[in-house]
């Protein structure tokens, strides 16, 4: 599944970052099912696990992806990323560097940093990544008390000046999107609305239908 990292950035348009917990169905049927409605790439992320446990979950996942395009991307661990012949690697501020991972995954896997402000973005594409995830631009559960959501206008600040796609986290679903509107959305993030729901094809079908009317709006 190896692609080269400037042409796999274009293909983050809509992300599942995987959340065992709050999944209502078994991981690998929720994610085939999210795939078949538009999402575009994977993001395994299991806080807790050890290498071989999550190792076991992205092989599950891989073989949901396999023959769909949609890209691979593990959580925190190079070690699990290139264990998995993974797309790329997600970064978080107690993972290693962006200048290690990537000397570990090559110049032809994709670097991803979580972001929180207009300087953690900047400082992150300098240092090489092929994307970030930026966030939480909304009221999320996961970050309540923790974060303050950043709102939509700083996002669209951010996404318009970064030096490479820049993908909102944090409170994004079928409804929130369509806050987004008005302002450049290369790609977002989701957990719960493509998981904590009844039917994950739909919810990201909804999501896909909505991005592509924000696209047009903007062009």
């Amino acid at each position: 599944m190896t692609a080269t990292g400037r042409s796999s950035s274009g293909r983050l348009r809509l992300l599942l970052i995987t959340d065992r917990e709050v999944t209502r169905r078994p991981l690998a049927e929720t994610v085939a099912a999210a795939v078949r409605g538009g999402v575009t790439a994977v993001m395994v992320r299991a806080p807790g696990a050890d290498a071989e446990e999550l190792l076991s979950m992205t092989l599950d996942v891989q073989s949901c992806l396999r023959g769909t395009g949609a890209l691979l991307i593990v959580n925190d661990r190079v070690d699990v990323a290139l264990a998995a012949g993974a797309d790329g690697v997600h970064l978080r501020r107690t993972s290693v560097g962006v200048p290690e991972a990537r000397a570990a995954m090559g110049p032809d896997r994709l670097v991803g940093v979580s972001t929180h402000s207009p300087e953690e973005v900047d400082a992150a594409f300098a240092e090489g990544a092929n994307y970030v995830v930026f966030g939480p631009v909304f009221e999320t559960p996961s970050k309540a008390g923790i974060l303050k959501p950043r709102g939509p206008d700083l996002y669209h600040r951010v996404a318009r000046s970064a030096g490479g796609p820049v993908l909102a986290l944090g409170g994004i679903d079928g409804e929130t999107l369509d806050l987004l509107a008005g302002g450049p959305v290369p790609g977002v993030a989701a957990i719960r609305a493509l998981q904590d729901v009844p039917d994950p094809e739909g919810a990201a079908r909804r999501m896909r239908d909505k991005l592509a009317s924000i696209a047009g709006e903007e062009r």
